[in-house]
């Protein structure tokens, strides 16, 4: 998302040093409402959302793995039902020298 989760980020493209802001949304269609949990999110170089390198961003059914520490400024945003966004540093995979593929997430 863009900084302020207006819309959708023209581009996946990031710099080191920006904040990635990412946002789950669940359609409630006719449904009353509904409560949307992330359970796990991972981020890595291709769709494939087993493929390595890998890295968690959310874990341990529903933390967010680097909130956990104080010098990474990564952090949930005040959810509202049906939407769940968060916000992390954009990070580089150790011995990734390939520029032009960001990072995916994948997120259940």
């Amino acid at each position: 998302m863009n900084d302020d989760w207006s819309a959708e980020r023209p581009s996946n493209g990031f710099q080191l040093g920006e904040v990635m802001h990412i946002q789950a949304d669940v359609s409630t269609g006719n449904h009353v409402a509904l409560w949307l949990f992330v359970d796990s999110c991972v981020a890595n170089l291709t769709p494939d959302r087993d493929s390595s390198p890998r890295y968690a961003v959310i874990d341990f059914s529903g933390c967010l793995v680097d909130g956990r520490s104080d010098d990474i400024p990564s952090a949930f945003i005040s959810p509202r039902q049906d939407t769940l966004q968060f916000m992390v540093d954009v990070f580089r995979f150790a011995g990734d020298d390939l520029d032009h593929l960001p990072p995916e997430s994948h997120c259940s």
